[in-house]
């Protein structure tokens, strides 16, 4: 449990919002993956996984640090980070192989700052290079490209051989390119503070009013997981209303004493927590969201909970 007076120690609250006698299991749903071609890597934590490339391998400024790819519908998807964001325009060069054989057959020039996004069809080396229609490029703290497949000869299986700088100074690869399956059921959730998005969702929790004493007054929760994150909404009657740290225990295996406490307040843009077994040890929880609008959202990897899809909580507490 945390306090913001000292996040290490640990005390009792008496304003809690009780759901129930007993804790409620949360239910698994498969996660969303919505790119937005903005030049931004936050929607890519549900893409497949990429690959990386050391820091400092690169023969000049640009170096690349890491590139995820997929196929979504009828549109290819990539992403290229850098270990440092580029002052300057990054020219990129992308070879792919559609046939399998480990030779590319297109080449993608990409450079956001002039706007290119040729694909080259390297069978016909002297033809003209393509701008696909509908294709978007984007660039910001990593470069973004998304292409109808149309301009990769409709291929639905294929790879990157390789994704280098325009001058080869740093170059990685291959890179598998899967399909992500548009029919599974998505979480559409934006942590935004708006709680507009979860009107599909079950209420986990209410409160009554005016019990909380002064403190911020707690109205409904609403919370499930998916694959890889714990989504929680929380209502109160006057959002304005005062708080330190809200807390939440979370009992893996519904034994009665909590495994884990999330320690989280969006105004002061904290979310931690603490092992039980370790009362004195806590942790910043990396890849969390929350905000603060008329109402709190949290989004929670479920890395910092042993990557389960099933756990119990028991209250929210002021």
């Amino acid at each position: 449990m945390f306090s913001r007076l000292s996040v290490l120690a640990f005390f009792i609250l008496t304003l809690v919002l009780v759901a129930s006698s007993f804790t409620t299991p949360l239910n698994a749903q498969d996660d969303s993956l919505q790119i937005v071609i903005d030049g931004q890597i936050n929607d890519w934590q549900a893409a497949p996984p990429g690959i990386d490339d050391p820091q400092g391998d690169s023969q000049s400024d640009l170096d690349l640090k890491s590139a995820r790819a997929f196929t979504q519908g009828d549109s290819f998807y990539l992403m290229i980070a850098f270990h440092t964001p580029p002052s300057d325009e990054a020219a990129i060069e992308v070879l792919v192989d559609v046939n399998g054989d480990q030779t590319p057959d297109y080449r993608l020039d990409l450079n956001d700052a002039i706007g290119q996004m040729d694909v080259i069809d390297l069978a016909r080396p002297d033809a003209t290079p393509v701008v696909p229609l509908r294709a978007q490029i984007a660039q910001d703290d990593a470069l973004e490209f998304k292409t109808p497949l149309t301009a990769l000869n409709n291929a639905t299986n294929f790879s990157l051989t390789s994704i280098a700088t325009a001058d080869q100074a740093d170059v990685m690869g291959p890179l598998g390119v899967p399909v992500v399956d548009e029919t599974q059921p998505v979480t559409r959730i934006v942590i935004d503070g708006e709680p507009g998005d979860w009107e599909d969702y079950p209420t986990w929790a209410h409160d009554l009013q005016h019990d909380s004493h002064g403190a911020l007054d707690l109205k409904t929760v609403k919370t499930f997981t998916n694959d890889r994150y714990w989504y929680v909404m929380i209502e109160a009657y006057d959002i304005t209303g005062p708080y330190e740290i809200l807390n939440i225990p979370i009992d893996m295996e519904r034994g009665g004493d909590p495994e884990y406490w999330l320690g989280f307040n969006p105004r002061l843009g904290f979310i931690g927590i603490a092992d039980q077994t370790d009362p004195g040890a806590h942790r910043a929880v990396e890849g969390a969201q929350v905000a603060e609008g008329s109402v709190i959202e949290l989004k929670i990897p479920l890395s910092a909970v042993e990557y389960d899809t099933t756990f119990y909580i028991g209250a929210v507490q002021v």
